[in-house]
């Protein structure tokens, strides 16, 4: 009978150790949202479901999922777009011409809207592949970051907005962007 014990602890204590090593890293939480789950830093500040609302109000056909702020990342969102070229399977599958292909339409609409350094290029997440793009606005001291998630006819945005003057993530944002867990 104590052996049974035994082995029925072993397994609840296994049990939680994995699920541990399944959630969020050390001060960061989980959040999930229609479509994903995402881990933000503990000390990011998330916009509450009435300013979500105001601004969805000027957001047109774009849903906004969640908005969030931190001294580092003074803007950060992800919405949902109702355009969609491709679903992940396909974007995962596409080769590096495919890629640069992507890339160089966004790299060419980044540079019209006043950017003068844009990096483009796949990335993958904890679930998912992502378009990132890294976009340079020196005239405005800033750094956008994007990395959009297509899903057939809609496309995942996260976006994030950095007050820098290089396309340099910090090492808290990669965390996050690489936390994305798409079909949660």
């Amino acid at each position: 009978m104590r052996y049974a014990w035994t082995l029925l602890l072993a397994g609840a204590l296994s049990l939680g150790l994995a699920g541990a090593a399944l959630a969020a890293p050390d001060g960061f939480k989980e959040h999930k949202l229609p479509g994903l789950a995402i881990d933000l830093p503990s000390d990011w500040q998330i916009a509450p479901k009435e300013a979500l609302a105001q601004v969805q109000k000027q957001a047109g056909d774009m849903k906004v999922l969640l908005m969030a702020q931190s001294p580092e990342v003074p803007q950060f969102a992800i919405m949902e777009q109702p355009v969609g070229e491709m679903d992940q399977a396909a974007f995962a599958k596409l080769d590096e011409d495919g890629v640069k292909e992507i890339c160089a339409q966004a790299i060419d609409g980044f540079k019209r809207g006043g950017a003068t350094e844009v990096n483009c290029a796949r990335e993958t997440t904890a679930k998912g592949a992502a378009l990132a793009v890294a976009a340079l606005f020196p005239a405005r001291g800033l750094c956008n970051v994007s990395w959009g998630f297509y899903e057939g006819k809609k496309t995942l945005a996260v976006s994030a907005m950095l007050r820098q003057r290089d396309t340099k993530l910090p090492a808290q944002l990669q965390t996050v962007l690489k936390s994305i867990k798409l079909g949660n």
